[in-house]
């Protein structure tokens, strides 16, 4: 048997645009693999395959090769994932990654998010480096430090504030003397 026939654009598009609707990709990326499970799999591969050959009119596609045309374009979308956040927590500045501009991998992307980023962990090294993964509510305010050092007229250090929102305190550094203040004012702990 000679070699198949590459997936043209069209094709592909049509593809992407066909696996986004809910009623496949729910089906098809389930984890579960009880038999039930694995039915439904079968029967949303096959009505997607009837779908596609009647939206497409270039060639018949047998659901095997859409099965693979799917499990590449999942393997490109997490290779270039894995590009870019390796490129991201390189240091030396430099040119930013050149990676693969297809705009069905960003559709891709989106349809599997959870294969594609990594698990959000704040004690993680790598967080930070992931604007996907990074904090993205108030949790943010929860960390957040301010230090204030105050110096008197000759420019010796008298002061210095720590503000931590986490724990609603206020830290005084004054001299010789320790205060420790939630932020209503009340002083928590004192020592010289």
């Amino acid at each position: 048997m000679g070699r198949r026939v590459n997936f043209t654009v069209t094709e592909k598009n049509i593809f992407i645009d066909l696996m986004n609707k809910p009623n496949y990709i729910s089906v098809i990326e389930c984890k579960k693999t009880d038999s039930k499970s694995l039915e439904s799999k079968s029967t949303a591969w096959k009505e997607l395959c009837a779908e596609f050959n009647s939206a497409s009119s270039y060639c018949f596609r047998s659901v095997e090769q859409l099965q693979l045309l799917w499990k590449n374009y999942k393997a490109r979308t997490k290779k270039r994932a894995a590009v870019i956040r390796r490129e991201r927590a390189k240091t030396g500045g430099g040119l930013p990654p050149t990676v693969e501009k297809d705009p069905n991998l960003d559709k891709v992307e989106a349809m599997i998010p959870s294969q594609v980023q990594p698990l959000a962990n704040l004690f993680d090294d790598d967080s930070a480096l992931d604007i996907n993964t990074a904090v993205t509510h108030n949790e943010t305010e929860d960390y957040t430090l301010t230090v204030v050092e105050i110096t008197d007229d000759s420019g010796q250090f008298c002061l210095s504030t720590l503000v931590c929102i986490r724990y609603a305190l206020t830290v005084h550094w004054c001299k010789f003397k320790l205060q420790i203040y939630s932020l209503s004012g009340t002083i928590i702990h004192f020592e010289h």
